[in-house]
């Protein structure tokens, strides 16, 4: 059942987070499609906070490493062994600005881009082969909004980098890798939007969770990179699709090997793991058979999610499971 919002044209791997247990997804095979689940924690920071992760051409898996608070924020890797090495910022990572808040991740080739939503809103990039040195573009300089607040970003099927912004002027953006150039694109966006996380569909647009704020309504959101059209979908006022309480994958939405988009409902009541079918007329069904009593307040929060091994996996924000981190075999 969806609704669309709006329909205008427009100007334009698997490490779970340090808190979190992920399950298998009810309704996909049972069978642990990872062998034997262990906690990876050597090498990290004892007060890491992991946020958005992402598969490298190098055969690792990156990840962002952003303590609240903290001037220290870092990039980090994790190899099939497990070996981690976190690069942090002003100890062994240099040309992070001052005041970075490190967000979302993506691999483009063998470089990793990311969102800082800091002190100088920025899209940034380091070298999978010398991760020690970063370079950043401030998004205001390269041609975006002012008050940018850049949050998920993914390598879109076009070859350019597209991230949310729920700065100041809600929007969808994109920058060329190679002028790093920056459009946003906002017609089309419901009235009290907050874009999160951002994946490429099999329909080959991006499909992107929106949170909503009043008097907007929480959606699925749908921009195409070529006539930069954007779509919503509602998915019901009692929701928080994608809303992140603890960290795997792209803010709670991934692209499915079923070819349809997947999403986390986290807010009580909504609780579940819903899709949304990719051709029209984009049907929405979620699932809540096998969740840790998803209608109580102490019940399930699934909230972060990725695929590996053609199966999908969450993260549960409760605080009823134990702390862990997944091995990484590769997708």
């Amino acid at each position: 059942m969806s609704h669309k919002l709006r329909r205008r044209g427009a100007a334009g791997a698997l490490l779970a987070s340090l808190v979190a247990f992920v399950l298998v997804l009810p309704g996909l095979a049972s069978a642990n499609p990872l062998g034997e689940v262990k906690p990876f924690k050597t090498g990290l920071r004892s007060t890491a906070n992991i946020q958005y992760t992402t598969k490298g051409s190098d055969g690792n898996l990156w990840f962002v490493d952003n303590i609240s608070g903290s001037p220290t924020p870092a990039i980090g890797k994790v190899t099939p062994e497990g070996a981690i090495t976190e690069y942090i910022g002003g100890e062994t990572l240099s040309g992070l600005n001052a005041g970075s808040s490190l967000i979302g991740i993506t691999a483009l080739g063998k470089y990793l881009w990311f969102t800082d939503r800091g002190t100088t809103p920025a899209i940034g990039v380091i070298d999978s082969a010398s991760p020690e040195t970063a370079e950043e573009f401030s998004i205001l300089e390269k041609g975006g909004n002012a008050e940018s607040g850049p949050q998920g970003i993914v390598a879109g099927p076009d070859g350019n980098l597209w991230f949310t912004d729920n700065g100041t002027t809600k929007a969808i953006g994109v920058i060329d890798p190679s002028t790093h150039k920056v459009e946003e694109f906002s017609t089309g966006l419901q009235a009290g939007s907050r874009p999160r996380g951002i994946v490429v569909g099999s329909d080959g647009a991006l499909w992107f969770t929106d949170q909503a704020e009043a008097p907007g309504t929480p959606a699925i959101g749908r921009i195409d990179p070529s006539t930069h059209v954007i779509e919503e979908f509602s998915v019901s006022a009692n929701s928080i699709p994608g809303q992140v309480e603890t960290t795997l994958g792209k803010s709670g939405i991934e692209a499915g090997p079923d070819g349809n988009i997947w999403f986390t409902e986290t807010k009580e009541g909504a609780r579940g793991i819903c899709k949304i079918e990719v051709s029209e007329p984009h049907g929405i069904t979620c699932f809540k058979a096998g969740l840790l009593n998803p209608e109580l307040p102490v019940g399930s929060k699934p909230s972060g999610l990725t695929k590996a091994r053609g199966k999908l996996w969450f993260t549960d924000g409760s605080g009823v499971n134990e702390k862990q981190v997944i091995k990484f075999e590769g997708t």
